[in-house]
């Protein structure tokens, strides 16, 4: 089920007030994932992976990544559960941005599927990338 899923995660689910705190505390770079769990993109990048298993959900799988490069910690932001707050601009979803300790932000355009332009964009500061298709307007 999907909240035995979220159990098995590690990355840490975050709501408006709670990534503000993190963000505005500027000890660390974050990487954010904004998702809803209707979207499809949004399931097989945040929630599982193709077979639904939690554990090795790309994201799972990336911020392994960040914790071995000691890259941005890497959160989840559920829209349907929050208001997203207004510091991030989210057109569509899955949406990811980087929120440095500098206080700057960048939005991630390309595909989040593609893990290594995904940390090639974490690990250089939010340095552009293409921009990509998997989204859905929200």
């Amino acid at each position: 089920t999907q909240a035995s899923n979220a159990t098995q995660q590690k990355v840490l689910a975050v709501d408006g007030e709670s990534l503000m705190k993190l963000v505005e505390a500027k000890d660390t770079d974050f990487l954010i994932a904004f998702y809803a769990p209707w979207c499809g993109h949004c399931r097989t990048f945040v929630m599982g992976d193709d077979k639904g298993v939690a554990e090795l959900a790309p994201l799972e799988l990336f911020n392994d990544d960040m914790l071995k490069a000691n890259g941005p910690t890497v959160v989840k932001f559920d829209i349907t559960k929050s208001d997203i707050p207004a510091a991030f601009k989210v057109e569509f979803i899955p949406t990811v941005y980087l929120a440095k300790k500098d206080g700057s932000m960048a939005r991630f355009k390309a595909n989040p599927h593609d893990s290594s332009a995904l940390k090639a964009f974490a690990l250089s500061g939010g340095e552009p990338a293409a921009v990509g298709i998997l989204a859905v307007k929200v």
